[in-house]
């Protein structure tokens, strides 16, 4: 059935709404989020902490626990202050140990979230940064000379904290992301001015880590990409997918995947984030994740990319859909990209016509859309004006030159 089809500029395009929801927050860009600090969050790490005190001074006093981080987490303990290297101390042991919850599963898998929140409402953005930075060099670790019984372990007599290069918690760092893209300007200058301190020779985790939390600093973002030391396979830029606004930026990153795709895998926001800030020219990093990606378990399904390259305005993206659209869920996707790019659809079916049964998928489209298809006839290959005259009975024309077709 034919449909009247509006007279667009298939070219104008925003990101679905949905998809700003589903990515970290990117400040200056997409619509604004109330996002606010949760103090009652706040105050019930602030619980936590106090009502853990004695197990993380045992903890704290192992022989074998650095002294610098013993001593700055016993004075944070007694009396809370603006010190980051206390603070992170503390927070280590109860993200890394089971002290504190014998049934949690430690830093990778509990969710910190409220961590964040208690650090900007008791210190402010800047220590919150600091503090976050620190935690990256710190973590509570198994120390016992009983063989065997790290596992579940709740003695915090058998715990010592010690340096190390290791990631802050994921959810910390992604609360603390939103956090400051909805600061008010003077905070997170100030933020800012910390995180540029942290950098200068700092390690490259930490830098990373900025980058991810203030994606506003591009160069940020190109420096720590063209670092030597980053080589494939090596998923530790992973988190920088949320804070590429250049597509080169992005392949740099797939790059150094190698075939480590379980950093996409536990954030599917990273996706998002991709297509948000990219737009059209997202299509190729999406084609090449579907292509290397293709038949691993950890890769992003194929029906999810799919469905991204469906609201893409892009001539690539629409082949590929096209070309793999023996899939069923495929088929869905190259279904709405052709109705929701009606006239782009028009001229990459035309270019497909001659190709095994692409025919029909050609006349199909032009069918729903006569108007659109007798308006632009001229401007296609001469096999699918001829194509046309099953529905259209116009004279075929050579191809104009002078008018592009969308």
């Amino acid at each position: 059935m034919a449909v009247r089809t509006p007279t667009t500029n298939e070219d104008d395009w925003a990101a679905p709404t949905a998809w700003w929801s589903k990515s970290d927050p990117f400040r200056g860009l997409g619509p604004a989020r109330r996002t606010t600090v949760n103090a009652a969050a706040a105050a019930a790490v602030a619980d936590t902490l106090a009502r853990s005190a004695d197990k993380i001074r045992t903890a704290l006093q192992h022989p074998r626990s650095h002294n610098v981080f013993r001593q700055r987490g016993l004075a944070y303990l007694s009396a809370p202050d603006a010190d980051p290297i206390g603070a992170a101390v503390c927070a280590a042991v109860g993200i890394d140990a089971y002290i504190l919850n014998p049934d949690g599963l430690g830093r990778y898998y509990d969710d910190n979230t409220d961590l964040a929140d208690y650090l900007v409402h008791t210190h402010g953005f800047e220590l919150a940064t600091s503090m976050t930075a620190a935690v990256a060099g710190i973590h509570c670790e198994f120390d016992s000379l009983i063989p065997n019984e790290w596992y579940r372990n709740s003695d915090p007599a058998n715990y010592r904290v010690a340096t190390g290069v290791t990631d802050p918690p994921v959810t910390v760092i992604r609360r603390l992301r939103a956090l400051l893209a909805a600061a008010n300007d003077a905070e997170y200058a100030g933020a800012l001015t910390v995180a540029a301190r942290l950098r200068r020779g700092g390690s490259l985790p930490i830098r990373l880590l900025t980058s991810y939390l203030f994606p506003t600093e591009q160069h940020w973002v190109a420096d720590d990409l063209a670092d030597p030391s980053l080589s494939a396979p090596n998923s530790d830029a992973i988190l920088l997918l949320a804070s590429v606004t250049d597509p080169s930026h992005a392949h740099r990153i797939v790059d150094l995947l190698g075939q480590r795709w379980s950093g996409l895998h536990h954030n599917p926001s990273l996706l998002f984030n991709v297509a948000t800030q990219l737009g059209p020219s997202a299509a190729d990093v999406i084609i090449r994740i579907w292509k290397e990606g293709w038949g691993n378990a950890y890769a992003p399904k194929a029906d999810k990319l799919g469905r991204i390259l469906a609201h893409l305005p892009d001539d690539a993206a629409m082949h590929f859909l096209a070309d793999e659209s023996w899939r069923g869920s495929t088929t869905a996707a190259l279904q709405a990209s052709t109705e929701r790019f009606p006239a782009r659809a028009l001229r990459v079916l035309a270019e497909r016509a001659g190709r095994l049964g692409t025919e029909d998928a050609f006349l199909e489209h032009a069918q729903r859309h006569l108007e659109l298809a007798a308006a632009v006839r001229h401007q296609l290959p001469i096999l699918a004006q001829q194509l046309l005259t099953e529905i259209l009975p116009d004279p075929i024309v050579s191809p104009a030159s002078d008018t592009a077709l969308m």
